[in-house]
């Protein structure tokens, strides 16, 4: 199926348990490593992934919308490929403008360190069948990170490079002693705001959400609001994990793969706010000054 096929569908399931809901205009909203989505009359939202479980899915977000301290996605009809739910206040982080973004760093890393927190104490019995176990060794992450340079090298300023390369040619850190349940890709393009008043108003796209490493999200705040707004996300997660130390070092090398990772995406995809946020990333972790 298409994405117009799978639109069609979509909409006559919104016409069967909204009845009277605008389905005109349809907009893209823009699309993913493995998902597109599009805004339906103005107060909807449809997610397509072709190769997700939406139906399961949607069963997560339900759970979710109970134990989130912000919101979620809730859908009111989904199908096997795709999902549709009412609209969400705020923008994308990602869409703030850079100066903003720094402005708010620390109110959204305090939220969202809490959000993880709340994350962490679900027990994995209650996601059972609905999340997968993701254990990827780290020096997977480092091989992929690896790969993807030959890609990326020219776009890569200058005074990281080799910072980036010592980065790759070195030690992996040791891999978790314990794996929790969290969103799995709480980078900023899935954190909505209300960029005025400084808040998280949402967080979107549940799709890779999995039983996993504690320090994998921890890295993208890393990534995508500093080292302060770390800092700040690290003590407010409530986390009951001993090792902090071992946790703050796997989320460092979280960031860093990560941010090569979206620079590959920025390029492939032609989107220059991901080329922007992930050029100045690469900087601040391998620039000349941090080797």
């Amino acid at each position: 199926m298409t994405d117009t096929d799978f639109l069609a569908e979509a909409r006559r399931a919104l016409e069967r348990v909204v009845p009277g809901a605008p389905l005109e205009p349809v907009v893209a909203l823009g699309s993913g490593l493995d998902h597109n989505a599009y805004l339906v009359g103005h107060g909807f939202v449809l997610r397509v992934a072709a190769d997700a479980d939406a139906e399961r899915e949607a069963r997560l977000l339900r759970l979710l919308a109970k134990r989130c301290p912000v919101a979620v996605p809730k859908p009111v009809a989904s199908g096997s490929s795709w999902l549709i739910y009412p609209s969400l206040l705020g923008v994308p982080l990602i869409d703030v403008s850079a100066e903003r973004r720094a402005e708010l760093a620390a109110p959204v890393a305090a939220t969202l360190g809490r959000v993880l927190g709340c994350l962490w104490a679900i027990p994995a019995r209650a996601v059972d069948g609905l999340v997968p176990d993701d254990d990827t060794p780290l020096e997977d992450w480092r091989d992929e990170a690896v790969a993807l340079l030959d890609e990326i090298r020219d776009a890569v300023p200058a005074p990281a490079r080799r910072g980036v390369d010592a980065f790759l040619s070195g030690p992996v850190p040791e891999r978790a002693s314990a794996r929790v349940f969290s969103h799995n890709d709480l980078g900023m393009e899935h954190v909505l705001v209300d960029q005025n008043f400084g808040r998280v108003t949402g967080i979107i796209d549940w799709s890779d959400a999995a039983i996993v490493d504690p320090a994998k999200d921890l890295g993208l705040i890393l990534r995508d609001l500093g080292a302060p707004a770390f800092d700040i996300a690290l003590r407010l997660c409530g986390s009951m994990l001993p090792t902090r130390e071992a946790l703050a070092e796997r989320a460092a090398f979280y960031a860093r793969c990560l941010t090569i990772e979206d620079l590959a995406h920025g390029l492939r995809s032609g989107q220059a706010k991901y080329i922007d946020a992930s050029r100045a990333a690469i900087v601040r972790f391998f620039g000349e000054r941090h080797p």
